[in-house]
């Protein structure tokens, strides 16, 4: 199942406002029976103890998004030109997986779990991701000539660990000058800009391995 809605809302002629919400689920299980305990199609399995083989897994992907975004663009005086992006992101992911396996039902005739006499265990996973991050963007024009511009992204995620911060803060800055734009170069050249910048990135993607969480079943009797 994968849905998304969207909202554009201009408020004025230079503010517009955009929402966008996507939800998306995923569901998927699989059964496997390997027989053998009558038709003795394979070698047996667990050092020749089992004979036939029942598994079942379910997999299920659950991931919500949600943007909100500003964007002001306004020209003063014919001269200025101000545009200013602001926007907020959050993601919540999380995957999980059961498995359940036994062996040796009492034929091959019997393909479910509850039927199994030997080696049933149960084990699986949980991978949980959670994302937030805002960014703030602008830039000025004057009369087509010069542009300067700033940013801040600011992320935070759930795997940075308990002993790492939080948060993390990126800015941006860049100059440029239109130089095509300065009547100062031939008429056949219509473009050609001179930009300096520098920016702080980062990387808030890695493994959600590193706060896994994880389950095993045991048999107490047997």
């Amino acid at each position: 199942v994968n849905t998304q809605a969207g909202i554009n809302f201009r408020w004025n002629e230079y503010l517009t406002l955009t929402g966008i919400v996507n939800l998306y689920y995923n569901y998927v299980e699989e059964t496997m029976f390997i027989p053998g305990m009558t038709r003795q199609t394979i070698i047996p399995q667990v050092y020749g103890t089992g004979k036939n083989k029942v598994s079942n897994c379910v997999t299920t992907q659950d991931v919500n998004t949600f943007i909100a975004q500003g964007t002001y663009k306004r020209i003063f005086n014919k001269v200025h030109d101000l545009n200013v992006l602001a926007s907020a992101k959050m993601i919540m992911k999380k995957n999980e997986i059961d498995i359940s396996e036994g062996y040796n039902t009492a034929s091959d005739d019997y393909q479910t779990l509850n039927n199994t006499n030997d080696g049933k265990r149960t084990y699986g996973d949980l991978l949980e991701w959670n994302y937030m991050g805002f960014n703030l963007y602008g830039n000025y024009t004057y009369n087509n000539i010069v542009r300067t511009a700033l940013g801040l992204a600011v992320d935070g995620t759930s795997v940075s660990g308990s002993d790492a911060s939080r948060w993390g803060f990126f800015p941006s800055a860049s100059a440029t000058v239109m130089l095509a734009n300065m009547g100062i170069l031939p008429s056949w050249v219509n473009q050609l800009n001179l930009t300096v910048e520098g920016s702080l990135t980062g990387n808030s993607r890695f493994s959600s391995n590193y706060g896994k969480n994880y389950y095993v079943g045991n048999n107490f009797f047997s």
